[in-house]
């Protein structure tokens, strides 16, 4: 007699000619669903990894940063009109 076929889920062990077609499939979905999930999580991995370099990039390219000492400097400051 044959070895019986056994899948392990949460830690308990099933004989897959005892598994029904549906359930075979609703598993087949959640293991393509998991593999979906990890293949995108790379991909996004990947992505904020290129942001954080655009963002790095971008910084090194800034002028100077604003200081409000010098605006004060370039503008002269204009009093209020009285309109009425």
């Amino acid at each position: 007699m044959a070895e019986p076929q056994l899948i392990v889920i949460d830690g308990q062990q099933y004989d897959v000619s005892d598994i029904s077609e549906r359930c075979k499939g609703l598993l087949a979905a959640a293991q393509n669903g998991q593999q979906g999930i990890s293949l995108m999580s790379a991909a996004l991995d990947m992505a904020r990894a290129g942001l954080d370099q655009t963002l790095a990039d971008a910084k090194k390219l800034l002028p100077e940063p604003f200081s409000p000492a010098e605006a004060q400097e370039e503008f002269e400051e204009v009093a209020p009109t009285d309109a009425h």
